[in-house]
């Protein structure tokens, strides 16, 4: 299901800030930052709604967000994938997720997280 199918599944709209913070994720290659998605969306919004935005997209499941760099880094993604970062020059590129996973009863919304690092072939 896209973005906006997911939006109007869960009774929300497509708002301005909505769009413009889709619309840049979707042309990303690489997770960012809510720095990076203020200054990439040209400031048309302002910070506290990009902030408001990116919470409400990662509830949804639409955006996804990955501590990388000593930072938290949004993704927009069909489902939750992870990133590898060279320890050098801090390229980052994308792994898929091919766990299967059983959750303990004990337990619901169930989150994890995979730190990943190496050295990319232009820095080995």
């Amino acid at each position: 299901m896209n973005a906006i199918a997911k939006l109007k599944n869960a009774s929300y709209k497509l708002t301005r800030p909505r769009r413009i913070i889709l619309n840049f994720l979707t042309k990303q290659r690489t997770p960012k930052t809510i720095s990076e998605i203020y200054a990439g969306t040209k400031r048309q919004i302002d910070q506290a709604s990009v902030y408001r935005t990116v919470e409400l997209l990662q509830s949804l499941g639409i955006i996804y967000d990955e501590y990388l760099l000593d930072d938290h880094r949004y993704y927009l993604a069909e489902s939750p994938h992870h990133h590898i970062v060279c320890r050098h020059c801090h390229k980052i590129e994308c792994l898929p997720c091919h766990v299967e996973f059983t959750p303990p009863k004990d337990f619901t919304v169930i989150a994890h997280s995979l730190s990943l690092t190496g050295l990319c072939t232009s820095c080995s």
